[in-house]
């Protein structure tokens, strides 16, 4: 008898074991298929002369008589099946029913169903806010399937796509995309024998503009507070230069228009930041120093517990004591604490006998303040 194999669909070959095969012959003869990428579960047809040969029948004695039957679990894995046919069913094939010299073998095998499930991926430290869900679909190998759209949220990360890989950086499918089946296969498992198809979110850490502000007036490197880019829980590097404003001490760093001191060390970033430096104003004392003659007055006269703040008006007033009297022409000295004259311009009024007022703008800087001339005496 003849054996001849005829391929159907989804078969990515099938051999035969013999090409003639005599009744009685040692070998029983068998055809192999395996399944292409995608496809299992074979249907076989075996014919002889043109008619369909049953795998089995019962006669009217009962008994079964075997003509041929398919191995379908010893190679499963590989996606093999092998027919293997009986001497039963050559002598049938060439009786009195048939009369045919030889059998026909056919097979074939049925596109396989996937099911696509979604993975958030949330592996990374960062990832401490994450919601949501994406649910699974399911499709046949050789059709289209549309991804269903991203429902994963994640705080600090923006959504790239779809990988087969938990550890890639870049998306192989896009969010929403239709695409063959196929695809999904050959990304997740080429041999196709998984039957569930693992996709894996792609994120993008999201990154921050800081800005820093050092205030009008200050004095400060340009470069040391250039603008930095800064990812979702990551430091800000602080300055390495504090900015100098006349009259005022710098006191740090304050975000988005407060007046928060900002912790460079321990504080992490969550949303773009705009920081503005935050300065507390000088106080200063203005010490009247002792003239014999002389009472010097006014909200100038202040001590440690009292002092003038940086840029306020101090008014004093210089009046001549008993049995003594003011000159004509007068004049006031600002005198530095610290460093003698001070370049301090005061406004003067002198008049004689009258008392004499001081009007001046609080440095930068602690001051002591002396009416100088000679003060008349009156009496000889």
């Amino acid at each position: 008898y003849l054996l001849d194999v005829v391929k159907g669909a989804g078969v990515a070959s099938a051999e035969r074991s013999v090409a003639n095969y005599k009744t009685g012959d040692a070998a029983t003869p068998t055809v192999t298929a395996t399944a292409s990428v995608g496809y299992a579960g074979g249907t076989w047809v075996v014919k002889a002369n043109g008619n369909e040969l049953p795998a089995s029948e019962e006669d009217m004695f009962g008994t079964v008589h075997t003509y041929w039957s398919v191995d379908t679990t010893t190679h499963a894995a590989d996606g093999v099946e092998v027919l293997t046919l009986t001497d039963e069913g050559f002598e049938l094939a060439g009786g009195l029913l048939y009369q045919a010299d030889g059998i026909e073998v056919g097979v074939s095998f049925a596109p396989q169903t996937y099911k696509v499930t979604f993975n958030m991926n949330d592996t990374d430290p960062k990832m401490e806010y994450a919601s949501g869900v994406t649910a699974s679909i399911q499709g046949k190998y050789g059709d289209n399937v549309t991804l269903t759209p991203n429902g994963f949220v994640i705080e600090g990360f923006t959504f790239k796509g779809w990988a087969a890989d938990p550890t890639a950086t870049e998306a192989d499918f896009a969010n929403g995309v239709n695409l063959p089946m196929a695809d999904l296969v050959a990304a997740v498992d080429a041999t196709g024998k998984t039957e569930t198809l693992q996709l894996y979110a792609v994120w993008a850490i999201d990154g921050y503009k800081v800005s820093f502000d050092a205030g009008a007036g200050a004095v400060t490197d340009e470069s040391v507070l250039a603008d930095q880019t800064v990812n979702y829980m990551d430091k800000v590097v602080e300055p390495n230069e504090s900015p100098k404003l006349e009259g005022y001490v710098f006191t740090g760093w304050s975000p988005d228009g407060g007046t928060t001191i900002w912790d460079f060390a321990n504080d992490a970033v969550t949303s773009a930041k705009a920081f503005v430096a935050q300065y507390v104003v000088n106080h200063y004392v203005v010490d009247p120093v002792d003239v014999t003659g002389l009472t010097i007055s006014g909200n100038g006269t202040l001590d440690e517990s009292s002092k003038a703040q940086y840029g306020e008006t101090v008014a004093m007033t210089a009046v001549a004591n008993t049995a003594y009297s003011l000159p004509e022409t007068g004049e006031w000295k600002i005198l530095d604490a610290d460093n003698g004259d001070a370049d301090i311009t005061a406004s003067v009024e002198v008049k004689v006998n009258t008392p004499t007022a001081l009007m001046f703008k609080m440095p930068a800087t602690n001051v002591k303040v002396v009416a100088v001339k000679p003060i008349a005496d009156q009496y000889s």
